[in-house]
């Protein structure tokens, strides 16, 4: 990863070896060229940093890079912020999407027990009709879709 970066000022980030090639249409570039050349045209490197980790409600974003003195390079720089109300929104809704298809994979594993007491002229065993509910009341839960607690199947 590389970025056009004038008197240690971050120009663009990304800066990409073809956006250098279009930016300078007179120049014939190797197609890998090296750091020093890519210094010349005042593109630098960009060495990888591990993002940090996150809670709950937050979210990590890549800013622009950074110089590294004790490393002599530039490197990625990662803020971690909290979520807007909007964004906590549209993840919950998500979140909540996923369980919901997980918890109709778990009411489809076990139809079989529901079609096996209608074709004997059964009723569902008990602990399996109230599983059943269990999971069907999932996203009634408090704080769904932040704590599920899953049913146990008989």
């Amino acid at each position: 990863m590389h970025a056009l970066i004038t008197d240690k000022t971050v120009i663009q980030y990304p800066y990409s070896i073809n956006e250098l090639r279009r930016d300078n249409p007179g120049v014939s570039f190797p197609s890998s060229p090296s750091d020093e050349l890519l210094v010349y045209f005042d593109v630098q490197r960009i060495f990888f940093t591990l993002a940090p980790s996150t809670l709950a409600g937050e979210v990590c974003e890549e800013s622009l890079p950074a110089f590294n003195d004790k490393d002599d390079r530039w490197v990625q720089v990662w803020t971690v912020r909290d979520l807007t109300p909007d964004e906590l929104a549209s993840q919950n809704l998500l979140l909540g999407s996923e369980i919901r298809a997980q918890r109709n994979a778990l009411l489809a594993g076990c139809d079989w027990i529901v079609i096996k007491a209608v074709e004997s002229g059964a009723s569902v065993p008990s602990q399996w009709a109230a599983y059943r509910q269990d999971l069907r009341d999932i996203s009634g839960q408090e704080n769904f879709p932040i704590t599920v607690v899953w049913p146990i199947a008989p």
